[in-house]
């Protein structure tokens, strides 16, 4: 469980009092500038960082050379603003030392309760941390004296942390207090006494064992740090309760080492395995998102949607910063241009999947649609229906905009979606799922309608292919290995996306101008994609009038030609193709070419190396045509066009969710019928079965 810390992206820091005071009523100023040293750092490696921060009456009690702290209501609301004011100047002088600017947010309960409110707080926060503005918060004490009395919601900055974690979807919150853990006992009283390293449920026995004093010039003991852990704990997050003296134990922290009090869920797995822990706590979050999903009216996801289109393209900062690290480490990695383009996310990327996000708006939602109905011999009337299939998990490779076209398209069908992203695309599918669950928070839904797993090890994988219990339908997306390795591991049911082995067939009939662009196009335009074809087969009658502007116009594109004997004899500097060339995906600028004796010879080489995707024949002869199209097998078959068209937004479905190369449930480029299953409803009139 601790190893999964280092992968936390959003995390709140809650530092109490005595944190920040010396017991003499000074404060604390190396603490503080420590203290602003280590979020300043963790904002630099690419982490939303929220501090919630007590302190407010102390240092008004310094600031006003007071030795104690005063008893009466306006008394203390005076000097908490008095506090609240000195407290972030300094602040803003230790965090500006780092470069990082600082933001005061002060909350009361009920704006956390009214949900108009509450969706101005997260934008605010979602704001100040998109400007890597580091958000400090504490509870608004002039207006409200909950905390002072110790009275009600809020009632301490611990639970404010815990529901500001909650509001936020942060990751991790780490408490600093000035103890070292939780113990069984009063370690100042009991030097035998024993501190718990992990604790997964807040019991009465431990509610027993906490008490409830805080320091002097703070609220919150242990029994409200316990309340908070269960708010946490509630909501599916995790917390490290932990002695604040050192602030750079947060880096230990988030580095995985043994340090404080870790409160977590954990779930009996058999073997204790963490990972599959993980997994199952985010199941259960995605099945509770899919019933509220379920039930979504069209308007609402619509509008959902389209505040998402706009948050995507107000993001475009944050996204490309975010999709610029991975191209760094890709491009250190050696990764050839080709992937690299596939990785890769431009403004102009970023408008085009927001316009298929607004594609997806304007088409038809199938979910409760009636799709046949007819009346049986006994006078029911039975209807056949639409519905989601649940909760749908998606293993995918490098192109980010799968994050996107997935969650959306699950979205719209009322379905829930668990990612996991290949490690090569990680900081762009983070921060696009950030928006993605911000943006349906702010629109009303549960943000873990849309999750992703941030652990990219094959290991993690695996285990999301035997998660039966939570996903009802696992889609693959990318390399042959991939598939090949969910279709051998799964045990939830999958729906095969294939690899992308495509043909172009030239037929004798074929327009020589028509036949050059079209495979160019197909090879060329984006060698990377499924979609791209990965041979040419060529009719012997027309080879060698046509395949020298051919090879001419494919090598103006850099694209490498491999071909047989007969190709290497009409064509100079030809690259021989070996048996592995006819069954490769090359996904580059690399392209296998073929003479052939006649379309009958073309589709046999297409049915044994094909990958049953995408396949196309150049032909004026209308007979030739239509053999080809009943003969070959592939999810879709063309005449006199390019293989590029395959996709979910050519096709006028918005975006794919991908293209399945199987025949059960759905063939092709699977849009939103395609992420549906059906029910039967039966309406009667009091009739029995005799």
């Amino acid at each position: 469980m601790r190893t999964s810390l280092k992968n936390c992206k959003r995390i709140v820091i809650k530092v109490g009092t005595s944190t920040l005071m010396y017991p003499n009523g000074n404060i604390n100023l190396r603490t503080i500038e420590k203290l602003a040293m280590v979020l300043s750092d963790l904002s630099n490696e690419g982490k939303d960082v929220v501090l919630v921060s007590s302190g407010a009456i102390g240092v008004g009690c310094h600031k006003l050379q007071l030795a104690t702290r005063p008893t009466t209501i306006p008394e203390q609301q005076a000097i908490a603003a008095v506090g609240q004011s000195e407290l972030m100047h300094i602040y803003s002088k230790f965090f500006g030392e780092y470069g990082h600017t600082v933001g005061q947010v002060l909350l009361t309960r009920d704006v956390i309760d009214y949900p108009v409110s509450r969706k101005n707080v997260i934008n605010t926060f979602n704001k100040l941390l998109e400007n890597e503005i580091v958000p400090i918060v504490n509870e608004n004490d002039t207006v409200a004296i909950e905390e002072i009395e110790h009275l009600t919601k809020f009632g301490d900055n611990d639970r404010l942390s815990a529901i500001v974690a909650e509001v936020i979807q942060a990751d991790l919150l780490i408490m600093l207090s000035d103890i070292d853990g939780f113990y069984d006992s009063n370690p100042n009283e009991n030097p035998d006494s024993t501190m718990f390293t992990e604790i997964n449920q807040i019991t009465p026995e431990l509610q027993a064992l906490a008490g409830g004093k805080g320091s002097e010039f703070g609220t919150g003991g242990m029994l409200s740090k316990l309340a908070a852990a269960e708010i946490v704990l509630k909501n599916g997050g995790k917390m490290v309760l932990t002695n604040g003296n050192n602030p750079g134990t947060i880096f230990d922290i988030m580095n995985g080492d043994p340090v404080g009090t870790l409160f977590a869920t954990k779930d009996l797995v058999k073997g204790g395995n963490e990972t599959m822990t993980e997994l199952i706590l985010k199941g259960k979050q995605a099945k509770a998102a899919a019933l509220v999903l379920a039930q979504a009216k069209t308007k609402a996801k619509n509008e959902a949607l389209q505040s998402l289109a706009v948050s995507l393209v107000a993001n475009t900062i944050t996204i490309l910063e975010a999709n610029e690290k991975d191209l760094a480490t890709a491009s250190d990695n050696g990764v050839r241009d080709a992937m690299l383009d596939r990785l890769r996310l431009t403004p102009e990327r970023i408008v085009d999947i927001a316009e298929g996000v607004k594609q997806v708006v304007a088409l038809a939602d199938p979910i409760g649609e009636v799709v046949h109905m007819w009346k049986n011999e006994a006078e029911l009337t039975i209807g056949k229906q639409r519905v989601p299939l649940g909760v749908i998990g998606i293993i995918y490779e490098s192109r980010p905009n799968v994050t996107v076209d997935a969650a959306v398209l699950c979205f719209k069908t009322g379905n829930a979606t668990i990612l996991r992203g290949g490690s090569e695309a990680f900081h762009s599918n983070l921060a696009l799922v950030r928006v993605i669950r911000d943006s349906l928070a702010s629109s009303g839904f549960p943000a873990d309608a849309v999750q992703i797993v941030e652990d990219t090890s094959r290991d993690t994988a695996q285990q999301l292919m035997k998660l039966n219990a939570y996903l009802d339908v696992l889609i693959p997306r990318g390399s042959a290995r991939l598939i090949q390795a969910v279709l051998e591991n799964a045990t939830v049911p999958v729906i095969e996306t294939g690899t992308g082995n495509c043909h172009v067939y030239i037929d004798s009939e074929a327009q020589q101008e028509m036949a050059t662009k079209i495979i160019v196009n197909a090879k060329a335009s984006r060698p990377s994609v499924c979609n791209a074809a990965e041979t040419l087969l060529i009719h012997e009658a027309i080879a060698r009038d046509f395949l020298p502007t051919i090879a001419s116009r494919l090598r103006a594109e850099n694209v490498e030609i491999r071909g047989d004997e007969e190709v290497a004899s009409i064509v100079s500097d030809v690259i021989p193709a070996t048996e592995l060339d006819w069954e490769t995906e090359y996904a580059d600028y690399i392209l296998a070419i073929k003479v052939v004796p006649n379309a009958d010879a073309a589709i046999a080489h297409i049915n044994k190396y094909g990958t049953k995707h995408s396949e196309a024949i150049v032909t004026d002869n209308y007979f030739t045509s239509q053999k080809f199209l009943q003969q070959v097998d592939a999810a879709a078959v063309y005449v006199n066009a390019s293989t590029r068209f395959t996709d979910g937004f050519e096709f006028g479905f918005g975006a794919e969710i991908g293209i399945s190369t199987q025949k059960l449930h759905a063939r092709g480029p699977m849009g939103l019928n395609e992420l549906t299953s059906t029910k039967y409803i039966i309406y009667g009139e009091g009739q029995i079965r005799e």
